[in-house]
């Protein structure tokens, strides 16, 4: 016989954390993802990037840089220079 106990408490906490998660991300008023940056990949983007930015999520997915072409020209080496420098896995949060 196995005891799965363990298991069940560890996948039912797991669940709990990712409604949590659901709740804030589909409810907060900033723009946050979160990405890969050594793989160029966006795993979430919040909601709120489409009402703040006016930009589709979908896009940002396809093309991660693409929210680049809405920041101030002066303004982009900056922002690529801080998003260069990201080297593991990270969430980024522009408030609204």
């Amino acid at each position: 016989m196995l005891n799965i106990t363990e298991r069940k408490e560890i996948e039912a906490a797991l669940q709990e954390s990712q409604e949590i998660f659901s709740q804030l991300a589909e409810n907060i008023d900033s723009v946050f993802w979160v990405n890969d940056p050594q793989n160029n990949q966006i795993f979430y983007i919040s909601p709120s990037y489409e009402r703040i930015w006016g930009d589709q999520r979908d896009e940002l997915y396809k093309s991660p840089h693409s929210f680049l072409d809405t920041i101030y020209p002066e303004d982009r080496p900056k922002v690529v220079e801080a998003l260069a420098n990201f080297t593991e896995n990270v969430i980024i949060v522009f408030d609204g």
